[in-house]
């Protein structure tokens, strides 16, 4: 393993930045990657540092390294091949902050992601991690649709029965809370899911907030395919004990282990995107319009502050 390292403006008194943002990537588009990266660098609050985690034999690594002088900018690379959650954790163990953030390798972090989420953190001390709202893009960089999410804890437990309750690239934790060694469990592809399910059985508070923070590259059509909804069944029966009070969780077992029994194209048709599964995902149609960096300052200041 081979970290890059730099001077990090002080963010306790032992120099360590506030907030640690995780990205895996592996081969993706350099300039797709170098956004979603500079989105980061690019924050209104400053005292972060962007871990990227590289797989083996990503050219990306070294063009990134060569291309950004910014030391907050950490380059890991992998001695092996993880996977997703394992690099996840690669991550995590290389992080210095009190703050976790996730970001994913193409999507673009609005600039004042970090510092909305930072304050909302502060007000409300009895939550251990909030995500938040998105745009949908296209790879072309279209508006595709705005997603939300279940705001209160309350509503994200009742939520978290039939789906998954927060958006994984825009949530961040305090590690003062949920603990340093909190870790994804590479046994799942649902990793995420399995992480707020594993965070909610623990008595953790999660919430949502509903600002737009990102503009979120969604999969084509919004399509999964079978071994993604094996995957769900396995995290969900791993945690049904979080499903004793709540019946309809064992009833989403059995429709997510039917579906995922189904050859794809009939999957395709069932969950791609139309008005019905918008209205499951609670995803807000949009005509399609470009996600340039004009737009997001207009949400930027429609929202407040």
């Amino acid at each position: 393993m081979d970290v890059r390292l730099g001077t990090i403006p002080p963010g306790d008194r032992h120099g360590n930045p506030l907030v640690s943002v995780v990205m895996t990537t592996y081969k993706d588009d350099a300039d797709v990657l170098w956004r979603a990266i500079d989105s980061i660098l690019t924050q209104t609050m400053g005292d972060l540092e962007c871990i990227v985690v590289f797989e083996p034999g990503d050219p990306n690594a070294d063009l990134i390294s060569s291309r950004c002088l910014d030391p907050r900018l950490r380059v890991v690379r992998c001695a092996r091949r993880l996977g997703m959650a394992a690099s996840f954790n690669l991550g995590l163990e290389n992080a210095r902050g009190r703050y976790i953030a996730r970001m994913d390798s193409d999507d673009i972090a609005y600039p004042f992601r970090l510092a909305r989420q930072l304050r909302f953190l502060d007000d409300h001390p009895d939550i251990a991690l909030v995500g938040g709202a998105a745009r949908l893009i296209d790879r072309d960089g279209n508006v595709v649709g705005i997603r939300r999410f279940p705001i209160t804890h309350e509503e994200i437990l009742q939520t978290a029965v039939f789906t998954n309750p927060l958006l994984h690239p825009t949530v961040i934790w305090d590690r003062t809370l949920v603990g340093e060694e909190l870790r994804y469990d590479p046994r799942y592809t649902a990793e995420d899911l399995e992480l707020w399910l594993r965070l909610l059985r623990g008595g953790y508070r999660l919430a949502n907030m509903p600002d737009l923070l990102i503009d979120y590259t969604q999969p084509f059509r919004y399509t999964r395919s079978a071994a993604h909804w094996r995957g769900m069944v396995r995290v969900r029966v791993a945690h049904w004990r979080l499903g004793l009070t709540r019946p309809l969780a064992f009833a989403t077992m059995v429709v997510f282990g039917c579906l995922s029994l189904l050859p794809q194209r009939f999957i395709d048709a069932i969950i791609g995107r139309n008005r019905l599964s918008d209205r499951f995902r609670s995803i807000q149609s949009s005509r399609l319009e470009p996600a340039g960096p004009e737009s997001r300052r207009d949400l930027e200041s429609n929202s407040g502050d």
